[in-house]
């Protein structure tokens, strides 16, 4: 019995290992057959991507670029074939750009082309090309460097404008090599860097320095500073290096604004209408012959402007960010204005150039221009050509209410676009408001240096006296009906006696008009509320403020000339402003307005009583004077 039940455990135990052993086997053999097919698979596709079977594809790529037509070569490329093939023949010779196991130099240099005209990513240019990401990446460093390698060869010598120099342009500026400035390109910069790139656009780039000759060929670039150092930084240490930027004495290079007007360096006058915009928005005739040099000069120096603009718009690598590291960006720029160079020697006619100069072409007038307005003076440029010395002759100009408000306009929207800074506006806001008036006004005379900076600083006095009233005890303001509020008679009579030369006023009128005083807010004088006024007498009123300020400025003691005393001129400003009625009234001779000023002017009473009434009183009562029956 005993034998039989070992026995009968031995047989399960038997079985119990069988099944075991199948189950490993099997588990064993889909283990296998599913290594096989993934092995099959790896194997099937890297035998679908052979170099043998990439060529056919790498060659059509290829010919599709170069061995179509000139226009797919121009568009693809950014020159013609004859161009393309004589600059990888240089490439080769004097680039020291050879041929690698799998990739002939035309391919490379194509490869080259498309990321700097496109702003192609690497990934896409491996699957255009039908190469390896890393094929790709060596071959793009490798024509970069045998391009910077010949860099003498692309750049341009510049030529001083000689005397026999017939165009329109340059022959003001004899001596002239070019033109300078500065522009920026975008790039990627580490996090912790981006504060000492980022221009004053808000953009992360480098300041990029470049001088061009007349005919818009690169003589000389400096790359590498960032974004947020000034133009006229980054030229003072471009000539302190050793290599940096050499000018030849007796030469100089047309600038901006923002760098130095010295020796080598020609700037415009500040302050005064430069820019092509500014001239090509109105007709207004040349006011004086500071304006003529600078729109001359805008002119001249359009070159650099007008060769910035086909940098970018032919190499679309500088117009947004890179995706490479700070150093080879900026061999990136220097390759493009290499490239720049070499193209318009090689294109009869180049499309893209054509397309974009027309844009930026500045508008030359077809009839020459004259200057209406001459300073006397006889002051010389000898010793500086950059300079034009003494001052232009300025004249009064009188403003109306319409341009007051324009010009406050322009300055409420300069500063909801973000023109201010910590002391007031950025520089050029000036031009800016120029511009406006101008928009506004097409055939306006105001400008810059005569009238609106003086316009401010008057609207900023009479702000400064508002300020000053709004301060003391008694006054106030209504925001309703834009006022001035007085507590009582008692503080505006103190007030006035004691600041009567600040508001250039007389007594009488003041104390007439104390309630009805108000801030102007789009100007800032203290004008009349704008209803129920008897115009007459505010200009009258006006007519004082102005014979004031001119008796104040008359006054002042210079040598031996005499004081006039407080009397006297409060008569002289009478006698003017009731004459000045007078002369808008009709049927009136000169004999008789001059009777009249004499009568109202010595009678106190009968001078309130003539301001006071409306235009029809005052010829009424004029005319009552004359026939005897007043």
């Amino acid at each position: 019995m005993d034998v039989s039940d070992d026995h009968q455990e031995l047989v399960v135990l038997k079985a119990i290992v069988s099944q075991i052993r199948f189950f490993l086997l099997l588990s064993y053999w889909v283990y296998r057959r599913r290594s096989r097919r993934r092995f099959i698979t790896q194997h099937a596709a890297r035998a679908r991507y052979s170099m043998i079977e990439r060529i056919p594809d790498q060659v059509k790529c290829l010919n599709s670029l170069i061995n179509m037509t000139d226009e797919t070569c121009i568009n693809q490329l950014r020159m013609c074939r004859n161009a393309f093939f004589h600059l990888c023949y240089i490439l080769e010779v004097k680039g020291g750009l050879t041929h690698t196991k799998h990739v002939k130099i035309t391919e490379q240099v194509a490869m080259f082309l498309v990321v700097l005209s496109h702003h192609t990513k690497n990934r896409i240019v491996k699957q255009h090309f039908v190469r390896s990401g890393y094929t790709v990446s060596v071959i793009f460093h490798r024509v970069l460097n045998a391009l910077l390698r010949i860099h003498t060869c692309f750049l341009s010598t510049p030529e001083p404008i000689d005397e026999i120099c017939s165009s329109d342009r340059w022959k003001w500026f004899k001596g002239c090599l070019g033109a300078l400035d500065g522009t920026y390109i975008p790039i990627q910069v580490p996090q912790m860097d981006k504060g000492r790139y980022r221009n004053r656009k808000g953009q992360i780039s480098v300041n990029v320095l470049a001088i061009c000759d007349t005919n818009m060929k690169y003589v000389y670039m400096l790359t590498g500073w960032e974004g947020s150092a000034a133009d006229s930084r980054v030229l003072k240490d471009d000539v302190a290096r050793p290599n940096g930027l050499k000018v030849p004495n007796g030469n100089y290079y047309l600038c901006d604004c923002g760098y130095t007007n010295g020796e080598g360096f020609l700037a415009p006058y500040k302050g005064v209408r430069y820019h092509i915009q500014e001239w090509n928005a109105c007709r207004v005739p040349l006011a004086n012959e500071k304006e003529f040099f600078n729109k001359t000069h805008a002119k001249a120096r359009n070159v650099i402007e007008r060769s910035f603009a086909l940098l970018k718009d032919r190499w679309a690598i500088l117009r947004s960010n890179s995706f490479y590291p700070v150093k080879v960006a900026n061999r990136i720029i220097m390759a493009c204005c290499l490239l720049q160079n070499y193209i318009p020697t090689e294109h009869v006619v180049d499309p893209i150039e054509a397309e974009v100069l027309e844009a930026h072409e500045p508008n030359d007038d077809p009839e020459p221009e004259y200057i209406d307005q001459v300073s006397m003076n006889n002051s010389s440029r000898k010793n500086n050509p950059g300079t034009w010395a003494g001052p232009a002759k300025t004249t009064r100009r009188t403003w109306t209410m319409q341009e007051e408000v324009e010009l406050a306009s322009a300055l409420k929207d300069l500063v909801v676009r973000g023109y201010t800074c910590d002391n007031g506006f950025t520089t050029g806001y000036q031009g800016l408001l120029e511009q406006a008036k101008i928009a506004a006004f097409p055939s306006t005379d105001l400008r810059v240096e005569s009238h609106i900076n003086s316009r401010i600083h008057v609207w900023r006095k009479n702000y400064s006296s508002i300020s000053s009233v709004l301060k003391r005890s008694g006054f106030g303001w209504n925001s309703t009906s834009k006022t001035i509020t007085v507590s009582n008679d008692d503080v505006w009579d103190n007030y006035v006696k004691n600041h009567l030369m600040m508001w250039q006023m007389s007594w009488t009128t003041m104390r007439k008009e104390k309630k009805k005083t108000t801030l102007n807010e789009a100007t800032g004088d203290h004008t009349p509320p704008l209803k129920n006024i008897d115009w007459d007498k505010a200009q009258s009123m006006f007519v004082s403020c102005g014979d004031a300020s001119a008796s104040a400025k008359n006054n002042s003691f210079k040598g031996k000339r005499k004081l006039v005393d407080d009397g006297d001129a409060e008569y002289m400003r009478s006698r003017k402003a009731v004459f000045e009625v007078l002369a808008k009234i009709g049927d009136l001779d000169i004999e008789q307005r001059i009777s009249i000023s004499k009568s109202l002017v010595n009678n106190t009473k009968d001078l309130d009583l003539f301001f006071s009434l409306p235009t029809v009183g005052k010829s009424a009562m004029v005319k009552m004077m004359l026939v005897g029956t007043y």
